[in-house]
């Protein structure tokens, strides 16, 4: 993976499914190019601990090199489901990724606490697409953060068992603007 991204000082668009640590790993290089979407969705192994490193500043810049910032800085968009993240890891994208604005946390280990973030990261950046499909641990509790918000455009929550249909009705009749929210297999839009 590093020999193709040393290659591809133009790739923007990365899709590395169900791929291995080492290659994932290769996008903390220096040579890294610019990406501005990254899916590694169902990558073994990824945790909190590697989402830190893939933020980190490369360490391989060669001299004359100015690399004082991580090379994925300029994401907008990141797929991280089916990883072994937490709530640790969204607090780490908070303040490394400014241009996210669609980001899918699926089948993981965030809870409300996570979705905050989230929430936070929506109200301060340009965040306006959240897929959480699957995550076990998010409530009601996280559809009253994004009531008074007018720019999220979608919010995708199937299979979250402990979000209600009430719940998800009256977030809809608070933001008009909500294109889609899927947490009992029907889509919805107030225009």
């Amino acid at each position: 993976m590093k020999w193709i991204a040393e290659r591809s000082p133009n790739l923007r668009k990365l899709i590395l499914v169900r791929s291995s640590w080492s290659a994932v790993g290769a996008l903390t290089s220096a040579s890294c190019p610019h990406l501005t979407s990254l899916d590694i969705s169902w990558t073994s192994g990824i945790t909190d601990k590697h989402v830190k490193y893939l933020l980190s500043v490369p360490l391989d810049a060669k001299p004359g090199q100015d690399v004082r910032e991580s090379r994925l800085r300029f994401l907008s968009e990141l797929s991280l489901a089916g990883t072994e993240i937490t709530d640790a890891s969204l607090k780490m994208l908070k303040g490394a990724l400014l241009d996210l604005n669609d980001i899918d946390v699926s089948f993981t280990e965030i809870s409300n606490e996570g979705f905050q973030v989230l929430a936070l990261m929506h109200s301060k950046q340009k965040l306006n697409a959240i897929t959480a499909q699957h995550c076990q641990k998010i409530t009601d509790e996280v559809l009253t953060l994004f009531k008074d918000t007018s720019t999220l455009k979608r919010l995708h929550l199937e299979g979250c068992n402990a979000i209600s249909e009430a719940s998800c009705q009256d977030l809809l009749n608070h933001n008009r603007t909500l294109r889609l929210i899927e947490p009992f297999h029907f889509s919805t839009s107030l225009s």
